[in-house]
């Protein structure tokens, strides 16, 4: 029957039957395209080029509806629907002796034909074809045993969705349970088939499955499908549990094609089951619903193969085809290389001549900086750009995982995250669900309305917390007192543009982004050093303020890296001693000290607290800040805000955190507690000394070794922690508050690297080797270490200087995989990084601007310096300050390490 046959039938129908067809079927497509639209193509950066999938449907499907004791229009609906809105291109159906609902069910379905075979030999005309029918890629519905038995026979030719048994269902009842519709339900199912199973399970109350039992009875005796029902009901049972998790594990076993939860709770039950081919939750979500199209599909898998798979859905018609393009020769070496040794490991000499003809030969004579392929017009910076921004240093952010992963060849599941202060918990899962319903198509709310009113009712104590309410957190303020804006970021920049004069006072060290900020806006930034214990000198402060009019002060307590906190008497004592300078407190990470100035708001009107949802909420990664002040100062911010500086999933994800904010404040409270264990446990190693810490993280002494070795160590090992290479902090590592078992691999990284030589501890994948730092024990020391490391010669000088130089040292070129050579280090170390597609390096350097170098590159360094007892303190503290690791008296020092420790 082609479609305009299909359409006569279906016009011939009464109109309520058409409109009931109609109905349903759009509540099936409704929830077939939902499940279309969670699913998309993919693409992933990979090294070299990119990888990915596409979600393509089969191009024909074959629809199988029973005919046998009743007309099933429903199972026509739920299967060709669904095949329809995955996007199958040709849809046939097919049932024995079609009813007039049957055949008008596979018009409203979309189906492009029905044929009027039934059992096996409709499976094989949709399996191999019959006539106009073409073969079809997947069959699906359901049918007897001799249809189950076809299609077990066509699979592997064709795709289907399941072998299906007979049906059942099964309750799980408590006492709350009504029996009447308990029984009504298991005879639904029971007039299926006189194979179907009814089943029940009775929590702690035998007396329920007997007045089930009754209700059965009763019901039987006036069900007009009765004979069929009464030989289904011999085949059920009823099983009394003492308790529900007694009744989960009964559950999970059966692992029934419809599970009804009749219990008190149902929502809390329906988190505990795992194992079920469709679940009904509560008295009201019957099963018949879900067998007449409520939405979801009720073709579902029976006789406990529910354990390993799901029902049908629009997934059952859909591909998923992965690719791969490598594009870039040179980034995808790395990958050649490991794919050549892995085939190698499997004895697999082919793949391994495969991936070895891919590999490009890497080049061993000397090369200079290579010039611009192409001529392109020049950028001229001093013409195009701010002059002052030739001296402003970049802020140095934190690398994503992904980046990391990639970097040092760990697998990003394996990393323990301990660099960016981060709620390692995560936000809660009512958190999730929010983000997930936000409406991206749409602006956000440039007043952030509800936000800012959900954080006065936070901010005052309004919304009860169990570590805040009725302390110095609190403070009586409404909406007009509160800006939001992207990360507290954001509203530190709004402040700056505000105030006139541009000059600004900060405490080092301190968060960079004070002085980054201040610059990049023309300030003129005046730093107060903190004193040996990072603390501020307040009288110093006031004065300096007063003296140079300062306009704005940027403290912050507890502060990041130190974790002190600024007492409220000194914060009282500053806003006071500078009534017209803005006093700028950022609480960043006020949620994890027992203290805070926002109890200040309202008695100053010169204050502003700055907050963030970045560290206590776990919601770094969608940059939400808001800050507290004057109502009329927060209006003037409100006015030159960028008008839609929260976006929308930042929104929703804020203001359900706030609403869920007991919930979160507990892992604040867990990372309190494993603030204070880091600071213990770390005490134990003699070359550690933390610090005390009032916030989620510990600034610990690295004592008598280096801590850019001591984080690179940690790195390369998969944990990450925080390092500034600044005068002030150059032998301190941060250490950020995660949970119990990242504490736990970083003391057992800590624990591997006690009573061991650091430099032994840091095996580098390359030596890069100052031509400077050669010496007459020099070719020794590089045969020696030439199996144990890449090493790659690096030279300032011109081609024929560094060739004489090797020659009055008697080191060949040779011995060099590649000589990179030119006028300043920082290019030259780059361009070898590249080249190495590793930073995992060490530069054994001579001068303390190739030091220099090294540092900004973020690579380890030593420094070669001959007699090192000859160096006066001067020159000591010059090698130490350009970031080297050690002192050395030449490279066979270094091969004598690494003969001892990496062979």
């Amino acid at each position: 029957m082609r479609r305009d046959e299909l359409k006569a039938v279906f016009d011939s129908l009464p109109i309520e039957q058409q409109q009931v067809l109609q109905r349903t079927a759009h509540r099936v497509r409704v929830f077939a395209q939902a499940q279309r639209d969670s699913v998309s193509d993919l693409v992933v950066p990979v090294e070299g080029g990119k990888a990915g999938h596409d979600v393509v449907p089969v191009e024909r499907a074959g629809c199988y509806a029973p005919g046998g004791r009743y007309p099933l229009p429903s199972s026509v609906l739920m299967t060709a629907i669904t095949a329809r809105v995955a996007g199958v291109k040709s849809v046939y159906v097919a049932s024995p002796r079609p009813a007039a609902v049957t055949v008008a069910a596979a018009y409203v379905a979309g189906a492009d034909a029905l044929i009027r075979i039934g059992g096996p030999q409709a499976i094989a005309a949709l399996a191999y074809g019959a006539g106009e029918i073409e073969p079809v890629d997947c069959i699906v519905g359901p049918g007897n045993k001799f249809v189950t038995a076809a299609k077990q026979l066509v699979n592997g030719l064709v795709k289907i969705d399941m072998l299906a048994g007979p049906s059942e269902c099964l309750v799980i009842a408590d006492h709350t349970a009504d029996p009447a519709i308990v029984a009504a339900d298991l005879l639904a199912q029971a007039e299926h088939d006189p194979d179907a199973r009814p089943l029940l399970i009775s929590i702690g109350d035998r007396g329920l499955a007997e007045r089930v039992d009754a209700e059965l009875r009763r019901q039987l005796a006036v069900l007009p499908t009765r004979d069929v029902a009464a030989q289904a009901l011999k085949n059920g049972y009823a099983v009394l549990v003492k308790d529900i998790a007694e009744a989960v594990v009964v559950s999970d076993k059966i692992a029934a094609e419809h599970l009804e939860l009749h219990v008190a709770q149902p929502q809390h039950l329906q988190r505990l089951v795992h194992n079920y081919g469709g679940l009904f939750v509560g008295t009201m979500s019957g099963e018949v619903l879900g067998d007449y199209g409520a939405g979801p599909n009720h073709v579902l898998p029976t006789g406990a193969t529910a354990r390993y798979s799901g029902g049908l859905s629009v997934f059952t018609f859909l591909r998923i085809r992965t690719w791969l393009d490598m594009s870039d020769v040179d980034k995808c070496q790395r990958l050649v290389e490991d794919v050549e040794a892995l085939a190698l490991l499997e004895g697999l000499h082919g793949h391994a001549a495969a991936a070895r003809a891919r590999l490009v030969p890497k080049k061993t004579q000397p090369t200079e900086p290579a010039a611009a392929a192409a001529a392109v017009a020049p950028f001229d910076k001093s013409l195009l750009l701010r002059k002052d921004l030739a001296k402003l240093s970049a802020y140095t952010p934190i690398k994503p995982l992904d980046v990391v992963a990639d970097e040092i060849g760990v697998p990003i599941e394996q990393l323990v995250k301990l660099d960016a202060n981060e709620n390692l918990y995560g936000p809660p899962e009512e958190v999730e669900a929010a983000m997930r319903q936000a409406d991206v198509r749409i602006y956000p709310d440039p007043g952030q309305t509800y936000f800012r009113r959900m954080l006065a009712d936070y901010i005052s104590g309004a919304v009860p917390n169990e570590l805040f309410v009725g302390t110095s957190h609190n403070a009586a303020v409404t909406a007009e007192h509160i800006v939001g804006g992207s990360g507290s970021d954001d509203i530190l920049d709004i402040l700056i543009r505000l105030v006139d004069p541009h000059t600004i006072v900060v405490n080092s060290p301190t968060f960079g982004m004070y002085s980054f900020l201040a610059k990049i806006n023309k300030a003129r930034v005046l730093d107060l050093p903190r004193d040996g214990s990072f603390n501020i000198d307040v009288d110093l402060l006031i004065k300096t303020v007063n003296n140079e009019a300062a306009s704005l002060v940027f403290l912050a307590s507890p502060n990041n890296p130190s974790g002190n906190v600024l007492p409220n008497d000194d914060v009282e004592r500053i806003l006071a001693g500078c009534p017209a300078t803005l006093v700028v407190l950022d609480e960043a990470y006020a949620e994890f000290s027992e203290q805070s100035a926002m109890c200040l708001i309202g008695r100053y009107a010169n204050l502003v607290v700055c907050r963030t949802l970045s560290k206590w909420a776990g919601l770094a990664g969608l940059r939400v800040g808001y800050s507290v002040q004057h109502a009329d100062l927060a209006t003037v911010m409100m006015g030159v805000k960028q008008p839609y500086n929260i976006n929308c999933t930042a929104d929703v994800a804020a203001r359900a955190a706030l609403q869920h904010s007991s919930k979160i404040l507990r892992t604040v409270r867990l990372l309190r507690a494993e603030r204070d264990r880091l600071g213990q446990v770390l005490s134990k190693y003699s070359w550690l000394k933390p610090l005390p810490s009032r916030s989620n993280f510990v600034l610990v002494d690295v004592v008598g070794r280096s801590a850019a070795l001591l984080a690179a160590t940690l790195r390369w090992a998969g944990v990450l922690v925080r390092y500034w290479s600044t005068s002030r902090l150059q032998r301190y590592i941060r250490i950020s508050a995660g949970r119990p078992q990242d504490t736990d691999k970083l003391l057992q990284v800590l624990d591997s690297l006690d009573g061991v030589d650091e430099l032994a501890a840091f095996r580098p994948r390359a030596l890069l080797v100052s031509a400077a730092a050669l010496s007459a024990g020099s070719a020794a020391a590089l045969e020696a270490l030439k199996p144990l490391v890449t090493l790659v010669l690096l030279s300032t000088e011109s081609r024929a200087a560094t060739s004489e130089r090797l020659a009055s040292v008697s080191v060949s070129e040779e011995l060099f995989s590649t000589v990179v050579a030119g006028p300043e280090a920082l290019p030259l170390i780059s361009a070898a990084l590249a080249q190495l597609r590793s930073n995992k390096v060490v530069l054994v350097g001579a001068t303390v601007a190739e030091l220099e170098a090294a540092k900004q590159a973020g690579i380890v360094s030593v420094a070669v310096a001959g007699d090192s007892s000859s160096l006066d303190a001067a020159a000591r503290a010059a090698f130490a300050e350009a970031g080297a690791v050690r002192l050395l008296a030449g490279l066979q020092d270094y091969a004598a390490i690494a003969a001892a420790s990496w062979n």
